[in-house]
């Protein structure tokens, strides 16, 4: 279940798993704002110890919405003075937007605030296939491998929590489902208005193969290289470890171990459409709703460019 979400020709879903809001407070709201994340009723708030670290935030709350949690900093400590007025908030929209309490505590924060945009969000595109059918292309990037099973594998690409991070995982596994579905999350920052070159500047390349284990004990393969076959698909590194069995043999058992490759085709569009979305909820939400319902909260002459500073379509 999505909040936002839509699906392509190949039955690849597309939805938003992660978002990271910057946003820069009004000084004279900033108490009012504690005290709402301060509210000694509300259980599901967590407040942190505060910080006064260097290049820290000093006021850290986590909100648990059941599913998922929001984590919300105040005060970020700079060398500037207005610093001090810099704020975020990160959340999974699949897992809290649903929920009434979680959009009435962003919309309050933002109400409150002079100007806003998305620094960081997670496209995830769901893959209806088997996760050992999938392989992703290494390139300049840094590359990781999590390996408990030829299933049970995550491959990475990039920093953690940084534009270009790539995720390729088995969420079957992952959520207990009951079919095939292989996830990929892609982490794109320049805010929203940027998606389309940070799109195609960081989306990997994706094959899926048919399936590897189809054919195998029919095949006239030997005995020992249908073991060799096994153990290259239980391989961390597959390719390398082939690359250096006899040409001859690598020709005859390649087909087996990595299957017949296609590369899987991305929709932009598909894209296009969860930026929309996220465009539109915060902009109908924040600058049209509360800018009539909250008006003397914030200049009443704060047009929405001034709010929302991510307009992906101008």
């Amino acid at each position: 279940m999505y909040f936002f979400s839509t699906k392509d020709s190949f039955s690849n879903v597309y939805s938003c798993d992660n978002l990271r809001v910057s946003f820069e407070m009004r000084e004279d709201c900033l108490p009012n704002i504690k005290k709402h994340f301060e509210n000694a009723l509300r259980s599901d708030i967590k407040m942190f110890n505060p910080c006064f670290s260097d290049f820290k935030f000093r006021y850290m709350f986590s909100i648990d919405y059941g599913r998922s949690t929001m984590t919300i900093g105040l005060m970020f400590n700079g060398s500037k003075k207005e610093d001090s007025l810099k704020g975020f908030l990160e959340v999974n929209p699949n897992k809290c937007f649903d929920n009434m309490m979680c959009q009435n505590d962003i919309l309050f924060l933002l109400s409150n605030c002079v100007g806003y945009s998305v620094s960081r969000w997670d496209l995830a595109i769901d893959i209806p296939v088997d996760r050992e059918v999938v392989r992703m292309k290494k390139d300049q990037r840094k590359y990781e491998l999590s390996q408990k099973s030829v299933v049970d594998r995550t491959e990475y690409l990039g920093q953690r929590s940084a534009p270009g991070r790539v995720k390729l995982y088995n969420k079957t596994i992952e959520s207990g489902l009951d079919y095939p579905l292989t996830r990929l999350e892609l982490t794109l920052g320049g805010g929203l208005d940027k998606w389309h070159s940070e799109f195609e500047r960081w989306c990997p390349t994706v094959w899926t193969s048919k399936n590897v284990h189809e054919g195998l004990e029919e095949s006239e393969l030997s005995d020992t290289q249908k073991v060799l076959v096994e153990l290259l698909r239980e391989s961390p590194d597959t390719a390398q470890y082939l690359s250096r069995v006899n040409f001859r043999v690598r020709k005859k058992i390649e087909p087996y171990v990595m299957g017949v490759d296609t590369q899987l085709t991305f929709d932009i569009s598909s894209v296009k459409e969860i930026v929309t979305q996220l465009y539109n909820f915060f902009k109908r939400s924040t600058v049209l709703e509360w800018g009539i319902a909250q008006k003397g909260t914030r200049s009443d002459t704060a047009g929405e460019d001034e709010l929302w500073t991510d307009n992906p379509f101008v």
